[in-house]
C-alpha cells in the first residue's frame, strides 16, 4: 500500500510551526528521487476534486483534474484562447444561427461513438435538462435550440444575436449520455467516461485519481502514460513530497518557499499571474443577524438582531478603505500577486481601465462607518476557505485583523472547501472571501452580478443577491450586440455600476506558482489548470 505523508500541526497563520530557515536549508540539500521509482506522474493540488462529473461543480481545481479525461467542443488554449476541440470549426451563420462542424471518428472511453447527437445531448443536460444539478447552466444562457443537421455538424439557434457563444461552448465538456442513462447521474460522478487523452482508473477520495493514458485518443496517446493526481492541502508537505521524488508536479506552491525551491538546481519553478481574482462579497438582502434559516430573513455573520450593516454602501465603501491590498500580498503572498479593481483580469474583453481602487485609508473608513450610522463600528464574521486559493487561510485571517484595526471587527473563520462552498451555497454568511476565475465578462455577470433567477441559470455565484436593474438591463443589451466597440462599451458600463455599488469587493489577481522536477517542461495556463497531456520529459524525448 502507498505510503502518505503525515501532515504537520499548523501554527495560527496556517503554516507549519517548524517552517523557517529549517526548511529552507531542507529545500537545498535535498534531491528528488529517482523517477524510475514511481509508477506514476504525480501532480499534487491544493485539495480533491469535488466531483468526476464534468458537468457537476464549476470550480477550477475540479475542472483541471476532469479535462485529463474529457473535451469540449471548442478547446481554451494555454494563454486563454479559443482552439478546435471535438469541433473543427465554428461560424455564425447568421446573428442567431450557429453552424459547429463535428470531429469525426472520436470515441468514448467505453468504445460509444461521439455523433451530433451526443454534442446536442451533452449541451441539453448542461442546461439542467436531467440533471438539475448542473453547474454549467449559465454557460447556455445563449442556446434557445439544437438541431442536428447530419452525424457531424450541429446548428445551434440562440434566438437573439449572442456573440459570444464560442466562449460559452469552450466552458461544457460533452459527456457519454447513454452511459450517464445506463449507470445514473451518482456513479457517473465517481466512475466518468470522456473522449480526453486520459481514461479514468481509480479514485479513493481526499487520497488520489489514478488515470491511464487513452491509446485511441484522437490526438494521439499522450507521452505520460500513468497519471495520480494527489490533494495535499498543506504547503510543506506538498513541497516535502516534491524533494522527495514523489511528487512530480506541485500545484499552489506557497510564497514563502518558491524563492528557496528556485534556488534548488534539481527543480523547476514557473509563476503567472492567472485570471483568478480573489474577492470579498456581501450580504445583500437580509436586514438583520441571526440564526441561519432556510430562505429565512437572518444574516448568520452578524449577532442576533442587529442591523446588517453591509446593506448600505458608504459600509461597503468602508470595508475598501480599511484594506491595504499592497501590505496584504506583501505580508501574506510574500509578493505574489497584483491588486485588482474587477473580477475579470485587465485582459478579458470589456474591461474598465478608467476604474480605480478605492486607497487604503483607516480614517476615512472609521468615518464613513460613522455616517453610516455605526460609529463604535461593529461585529462580524469572515468566512473563507482554508485549501482551495494560495494562503487563503493565512490571508482570511490577515484580512480580518486589518478590519478590526479600523472598526469593523471581524472574526475569521476559514475553512475546508468540502465545506465552506455549501454554506455559502446555503446562505450561512454575512461576508466572506472567494475567487473567480476567468477572462470572460458575460459569464462572469450572469454568474456572479445578475439579479439571482437560479430556475433560468442567472446569479448562480451572486450567493449576496445583489440586484441592479440597470446592471441587467445593460448586459442584456451587451449579450446580444453583434459589435465589438458598442458592446465594449456596454461592458464598461456595466463595471461601472457593479463596482460603483461594490457588489463585491476585487481584492488581488492571484499568482500561480508551479514547481516541477528539473525534468518536466511545461508552460503555466492563464486559466490555472495543470494538463499532464501538455507537460514533455526531457528524459523521453
Amino acid at each position: 500500500m502507498r505510503r502518505t505523508m503525515s501532515r504537520p500541526p499548523r501554527s495560527a497563520r496556517g503554516l507549519p510551526r517548524w517552517a523557517g530557515p529549517a526548511l529552507a536549508a531542507l529545500l537545498l540539500a535535498l534531491p528528488p528521487a529517482a523517477h524510475a521509482a514511481k509508477e506514476h506522474f504525480v501532480i499534487a493540488f491544493q485539495g480533491d476534486a469535488a466531483t468526476l462529473d464534468a458537468q457537476g461543480r464549476n470550480e477550477t481545481t475540479t475542472i483541471s483534474i476532469q479535462m485529463h479525461m474529457f473535451e469540449a467542443l471548442i478547446f481554451r488554449a494555454i494563454d486563454g484562447g479559443l482552439e478546435p476541440g471535438l469541433a473543427l470549426s465554428w461560424k455564425a451563420a447568421s446573428p442567431t444561427r450557429w453552424l459547429i462542424k463535428l470531429r469525426k471518428g472520436v470515441r468514448f472511453h467505453d468504445g460509444a461513438p461521439f455523433t451530433a447527437e451526443v454534442a446536442k445531448e451533452s449541451l441539453l443536460r448542461a442546461q439542467g435538462k436531467g440533471f438539475a444539478k448542473s453547474q454549467m447552466k449559465h454557460f447556455t444562457k445563449g442556446i434557445k435550440e439544437v438541431r442536428v443537421v447530419d452525424e457531424a455538424t450541429l446548428e445551434i439557434d440562440t434566438g437573439t444575436p449572442y456573440p459570444t457563444l464560442p466562449e460559452d461552448l469552450a466552458n461544457i465538456a460533452i459527456v457519454p449520455v447513454d452511459y450517464i442513462k445506463k449507470v445514473g447521474d451518482a456513479v457517473f460522478a465517481r466512475k466518468p467516461v470522456g473522449t480526453g487523452p486520459y481514461r479514468f482508473v481509480e479514485w479513493v477520495k481526499d487520497d488520489h485519481i489514478d488515470m491511464a493514458a487513452n491509446p485511441a485518443y484522437w490526438k494521439g496517446a499522450p507521452t505520460i502514460k500513468k497519471v495520480r493526481v494527489r490533494p495535499v492541502p498543506v504547503n510543506a508537505a506538498r513541497t516535502a513530497g516534491l524533494l522527495a521524488g514523489e511528487i512530480d508536479v506541485v500545484w499552489g506552491v506557497s510564497p514563502v518557499d518558491a524563492p528557496q525551491l528556485e534556488a534548488n538546481p534539481n527543480l523547476k519553478v514557473y509563476r503567472t499571474v492567472t485570471q483568478r481574482t480573489i474577492y470579498l462579497t456581501f450580504d445583500h438582502w437580509r436586514k438583520e443577524g441571526g440564526p441561519l434559516q432556510k430562505e429565512g430573513p437572518y444574516s448568520p455573520g452578524l449577532p442576533k438582531g442587529h442591523p446588517n450593516p453591509f446593506l448600505k454602501l458608504k459600509v461597503r465603501q468602508a470595508v475598501a478603505h480599511a484594506l491595504d491590498v499592497q501590505a496584504l500580498l506583501k505580508a501574506v503572498m510574500h509578493g505574489s500577486g497584483v491588486p485588482a479593481t474587477q473580477l475579470n483580469p485587465p485582459q478579458a474583453f470589456g474591461y474598465n481601465h478608467r476604474l480605480k481602487r478605492l486607497p487604503y485609508d483607516p480614517a476615512r473608513a472609521k468615518k464613513l462607518l460613522a455616517e453610516a450610522g455605526f460609529p463604535n463600528g461593529f461585529k462580524t464574521r469572515l468566512d473563507c476557505p482554508n485549501d482551495r486559493y494560495i494562503n487563503d487561510g493565512p490571508m482570511c485571517e490577515a484580512i480580518a485583523g486589518m478590519l478590526t484595526k479600523a472598526g469593523i471587527v471581524a472574526t475569521p473563520n476559514p475553512r475546508p472547501k468540502a465545506v465552506f462552498f455549501p454554506q455559502m451555497d446555503a446562505g450561512d454568511f454575512s461576508m466572506f472571501m472567494a475567487g473567480w476565475g476567468t477572462q470572460y465578462v458575460t459569464p462572469t455577470y450572469n454568474a456572479v452580478f445578475h439579479t439571482r433567477d437560479l430556475k433560468r441559470g442567472f446569479g448562480r455565484i451572486n450567493r449576496g443577491h445583489y440586484r441592479s436593474e440597470e446592471a441587467d438591463a445593460i448586459a442584456a443589451k451587451a449579450s446580444v450586440e453583434m459589435d465589438d466597440k458598442k458592446r465594449q462599451a456596454l461592458w464598461e458600463r456595466m463595471w461601472e455600476i457593479t463596482m460603483g455599488d461594490l457588489a463585491s469587493l476585487p481584492l488581488y489577481q492571484q499568482e500561480a506558482i508551479i514547481a516541477t522536477q528539473k525534468s518536466v517542461n511545461l508552460k503555466p495556463r492563464f486559466n490555472e489548470w495543470v494538463l499532464a497531456q501538455e507537460i514533455t520529459l526531457a528524459d523521453k524525448n
